[in-house]
This record gives C-alpha cells, structure tokens and sequence, in this order.
C-alpha cells in the first residue's frame, strides 16, 4: 500500500501489502508574486456597492519544479487570477502565485504517478488555506470586502485534466 501522510494512495484499496511509507514534509510556504489592481476609487465604491455583490472570474494554474530531484525537493506554486466585475465593469484584479517547497520521504521508491498526484493533490491542498488569506487580506486593503474563497478540490482538477489528456493523445 502507498500512504502519503497516512492516506491510501493505491487504485488497489490497500490489497497489496507490499507497503511503501512516503512523508511529505512542508519545508517553506511564500508569496512568489502578487498584485491588486483596483479599478474605482472610495468614492465610487460607495456609489457601488449600494447591495450589489460583484461577480468574480478565476483562472487557476499549478506549477510543479524540481529543486533538487535526487533528495525529493520540489517547489509547488499555485497560481489565482481573480476579477471581480458589477455589470461588465471591472472592480479589481488580484493575482498571486503562492509557492511551497516540500520533501517527499522515500522519493527514489515513489512511482511516478504517486509522485505527481502528491505534487498535483496534496501539496496544492496544504498551500490553499494560506493563499485564500492572502486573497482576503489584499482585497480588504484595497477597500473592498474580503474576497472569501470556497475551497478548491484538486483531486478533481487532477482527475479532469488526466481524462481531458488521454482524450487527446
């Protein structure tokens, strides 16, 4: 059975019991980038956020680098791009690419597949909660709301990228 951190990671259910221990350690979280750009002024928010609640657009992107292969170190950054529109006008625009740098224990046992839904599930996962902070906090600065972000499921991300990327080979 593969584990990450306890969890299962085996299509099998844990049938096999050749088991393969793997530990991801967090060794750093940063801001790598980030910007807000806002579009109205304090007095023309108040012209419009008279109970209007602005529609937001994300784009999310994940980046994976290796830093240094042979011991299991690899940066994850997650990327958000947010605007925040009241009818076709844009209010603001925050984007930030949050970056970790995690070991993975046992790395040169790990398969490939386990290795990239660790990098592609798990450490997004663990970075998510620090970056929405982030969010909050730069929107609220800049004079608008808190942007409160739902949580994101990257297991499903992974799983629609992988079946988009078999359609197309």
């Amino acid at each position: 059975m593969k584990e990450v951190n306890g969890v299962d990671m085996t299509s099998d259910g844990g049938a096999n019991q050749n088991r393969l221990e793997v530990s991801v350690i967090p060794n750093g979280q940063y801001v790598k980038r980030k910007s807000f750009i806002s579009k109205k002024n304090p007095y023309e928010l108040s012209k419009v956020s008279k109970g209007e609640k602005p529609v937001t657009d994300m784009d999310l992107n994940l980046s994976i680098n290796p830093q240094d292969e042979s011991n299991g170190i690899y940066e994850v950054v997650v990327k958000i791009d947010i605007k925040a529109k009241i009818q076709d006008e844009e209010l603001f625009r925050v984007d930030i690419d949050y970056g970790g740098l995690f070991t993975i224990g046992n790395n040169d046992k790990v398969e490939d597949s386990i290795r990239e839904q660790i990098l592609m599930i798990h450490c997004p996962t663990l970075l998510f909660p620090y970056l929405r902070r982030e969010i909050s906090t730069e929107t609220l600065e800049g004079g608008y709301q808190p942007l409160l972000l739902n949580n994101i499921d990257f297991a499903s991300i992974y799983k629609q990228q992988k079946q988009k990327n078999s359609i197309t080979q």
